[in-house]
């Protein structure tokens, strides 16, 4: 609790009622704890420690108490509850949000304190397997951003950002859910109260996150302004009530959950899930069976999450599921069909997730392409994704450790407008143009259309 002073100071400099509970009694390993049930244990103690002091903020906020040094009578909004978490905690915040929507009714004595509203996660972990029990990474249907270091040596396999993609896998889900990779963060540094840097303790892709050789490795205090920075945003628009009912009913998206490329001046890849009602999905390869045309100078590669492309290609993390596509001479091209019944008359923009293979060229023009809309009339436009587009930028490696080389497949976003000319109610195909480097490779996790 202590650790994340400085944030609760932020955010009550903001205007925010913020508690920061001592969750420590949760994991004694004591009062029946064992290896087996630590874990269900933990879930159940932190759940009664922070139903216990929103049922003495209530009471403060109705009849007043002193419970809390300072008299609340009226000056809570038991409306508008929030949830930030940092690694365990972040998965204690994920069952409590999922609690007080299933159970709203009892949950907290009945009407008095909504449901969770908003879901901020900082390297969540549900300390549970995330190929044993993947349903732990299911998240609530509610606004969610999720911030994990590419650094990070306590969750050394960045299985934190597997919240991100049950959320992008799920079919019904209706609120958008946002997830930062931050390159040059690691797990420690954003409590303040944990002073070893966690990098040390598997010292692996020194160029990255090595503080003494890395140009992109954040100190303590950048990453703690980083993390404010983007909470105070992150509030701002979740916890709006316009909008956050636009975002439920599908009118709107709060823009803070669409990240730019930086965010404080650091650089972050960026992801977005977006409500299925408010996307067509042209192409991934977790949900389709069909195969895309290619030219015949490509080599198209099918990456299983959780499996290496092949015994050359390491990735980091090992997931989602991605299309490897790698060229050796200008000029290939993959087509992505359109079927007629597709509606794309309300399209705004056209949305990829891609990263670049580590280690497979030095050339400046390594990971570049072009993405070309073509109707049935035969109109073609195209729009060139340029190698300095930050999901394409080939992030710092030590060849000694390439299990530790970051390959996550992260956001270009093209608006609909660059695309004119092109009728979209009648499109045809999207193509993707490898015309500029001699050679290259990608990983392509999905197209979709917004």
């Amino acid at each position: 609790d202590q650790g994340l002073a400085y944030l609760a100071q932020a955010l009550t400099e903001a205007g925010y009622l913020t508690l920061a509970p001592n969750l420590n009694a949760a994991y004694a390993n004591a009062y029946g704890a064992t290896a087996e049930n630590r874990t269900d244990l933990v879930e159940a103690r932190s759940q009664q420690i922070i139903d216990a002091h929103l049922a003495i903020l209530s009471k403060a906020h109705q009849i007043g108490s002193a419970d809390f040094g300072m008299p609340l009578t009226g000056k809570v909004n038991l409306n508008q509850l929030a949830t930030i978490g940092h690694s365990l905690g972040g998965g204690i915040a994920v069952g409590m949000a999922r609690q007080s929507l299933e159970e709203s009714a009892q949950f907290w004595g009945g009407d008095e304190i909504s449901p969770v509203q908003a879901l901020l996660l900082v390297s969540p972990t549900p300390s549970r397997s995330v190929e044993q029990e993947p349903w732990a990474y299911e998240l609530p249907d509610v606004p969610t951003g999720i911030v994990v270091g590419g650094c990070d040596r306590d969750i050394h396999d960045l299985s934190s950002l597997y919240y991100f993609e049950a959320a992008n896998a799920s079919a019904n889900r209706e609120t958008p859910v946002a997830a930062l990779l931050v390159p040059g963060a690691n797990h420690n540094f954003f409590n303040a109260a944990v002073l070893q840097d966690d990098y040390y303790r598997q010292p692996d892709n020194a160029p990255l996150c090595d503080p003494q050789q890395s140009t992109l490795r954040l100190s303590r205090v950048e990453q703690e302004n980083f993390l404010v920075d983007y909470a105070l945003k992150f509030l701002e628009q979740t916890l709006n009530p316009g909008n956050h009912r636009g975002t439920r009913s599908g009118r709107g998206i709060p823009q803070s959950l669409i990240p730019s490329a930086q965010i404080s001046q650091v650089m972050v890849l960026a992801n977005v899930a977006i409500p299925k009602a408010q996307q067509q999905v042209r192409f991934s390869p977790a949900e389709t069976a069909s195969n895309p045309l290619a030219s015949g100078n490509l080599t198209l590669t099918h990456c299983a999450a959780f499996q290496p492309c092949d015994e050359s290609l390491v990735r980091h993390p090992l997931f989602p599921t991605v299309l490897h596509i790698a060229w050796s001479q200008k000029g290939g091209w993959i087509r992505f069909p359109v079927s007629p019944q597709t509606v794309l008359q309300n399209a705004q923009s056209l949305h990829l997730r891609v990263a670049p293979v580590p280690g497979i060229s030095d050339s400046g023009t390594a990971s570049r392409f072009a993405v070309v809309l073509k109707d049935q009339s035969g109109r073609a436009v195209r729009v060139e994704v340029p190698s300095s587009t930050p999901a394409l930028r080939e992030l710092p490696a030590d060849s000694a450790y390439p299990q530790s080389s970051l390959a996550y497949p992260s956001l270009v976003s093209i608006p609909i407008g660059q695309f004119r000319g092109v009728v979209l109610t009648r499109l045809a195909a999207v193509d993707l143009v490898f015309d500029e480097g001699s050679e290259g490779s990608i990983y392509l996790a999905e197209i979709r259309f917004l």
